[in-house]
């Protein structure tokens, strides 16, 4: 009883409470940077696989009416990122973590809103839908202090620069554009992370 009381009234010094604090949060980064590169993989992956796949329809036929498989492929994504995220070892969800999903989810919601938008005012989706995928991205890597995944996210913005100049502003071209920011904002810091985490088992 008398170990107990003095551990209860035992009080850390600031400094000690800072090192406790930022021990926490660089668990955290590192538990989350474990879980990262699964999602990434299959987000980016499908993104990239629909890209290339659209374009080649739409090329062949001239009917852009083919970039409603990109519903498709949203339903299969959450379907399989629910599964997933099932298979994953629950845990405490910790503020950082949840911060990280509300990015993404914000990113969803954004995406599928201008993607309705679309259907009925023309509007550049795509170059819209890789800046916040970069951003996206890149604020994902700054939040877990990840270089890679800051670098990659700023790389797939930097893509967006030939759209914004005209060149691949419309027709199904504009979906080359965009399978290369799945490839670079998604697809390799996804390989990348989960490279480590495998490495680390």
């Amino acid at each position: 009883m008398e170990n107990t009381e003095k551990m209860g009234n035992t009080e850390l010094s600031p400094e000690k409470s800072l090192q406790l604090i930022s021990s926490i949060l660089q668990q955290n980064r590192q538990e989350i940077s474990r879980n990262t590169g699964k999602p990434f993989l299959l987000w980016g992956c499908l993104s990239f696989l629909s890209s290339l796949i659209i374009w080649l329809l739409w090329s062949r036929t001239g009917n852009p009416a083919w970039n409603f498989l990109w519903f498709a492929m949203t339903l299969t994504g959450a379907l399989l990122h629910w599964r997933l995220e099932r298979k994953t070892e629950e845990g405490a969800t910790t503020f950082l973590a949840s911060a990280i999903g509300s990015v993404w989810i914000l990113f969803g919601c954004t995406s599928c809103s201008l993607a309705v938008i679309n259907i009925f005012l023309p509007i550049p989706i795509l170059l819209f839908i890789m800046l916040l995928m970069g951003f996206s991205t890149s604020l994902t890597g700054v939040l877990i202090k990840n270089s890679v995944l800051s670098c990659c996210g700023i790389l797939s913005i930097l893509l967006c620069i030939p759209l914004s100049a005209g060149r691949w502003l419309s027709g199904p071209d504009t979906l080359l554009a965009m399978a290369l920011a799945a490839l670079v904002g998604l697809v390799i810091p996804g390989i990348i992370l989960y490279c480590k985490t495998v490495k680390k088992a």
